[in-house]
């Protein structure tokens, strides 16, 4: 198992290794335990937050949008985005 700054990492199926790592949590001192817990917790929160997530799917629809209203000429294509000119 391997210690890391938010967390204690264990190869897929290494039992031995996960019970190792459960033992090293359990001698491990209290404040280093809530400063990789709380490192652990803010990491998540920053980069897996509902509000950050649904930035970037909003970001993802927007291009598809615009690359679509665009096309292949670069410019604008009124008829994708179903609005008549005012002429």
């Amino acid at each position: 198992f391997a210690v890391c700054e938010r967390g204690i990492l264990c190869n897929s199926g290494d039992a031995k290794a996960l019970a190792n790592a459960i033992i090293y949590i359990m001698k491990e001192e209290q404040l280093e335990k809530q400063r990789r817990c709380l490192a652990g917790f803010r990491f998540v929160n920053e980069y897996y937050s509902k509000g950050r997530l649904v930035e970037e799917m909003e970001a993802i629809y927007f291009n598809l949008v615009r690359k679509k209203q665009i096309g292949e000429s670069g410019r604008v294509n009124l008829k994708n985005m179903n609005v008549q000119p005012h002429l």
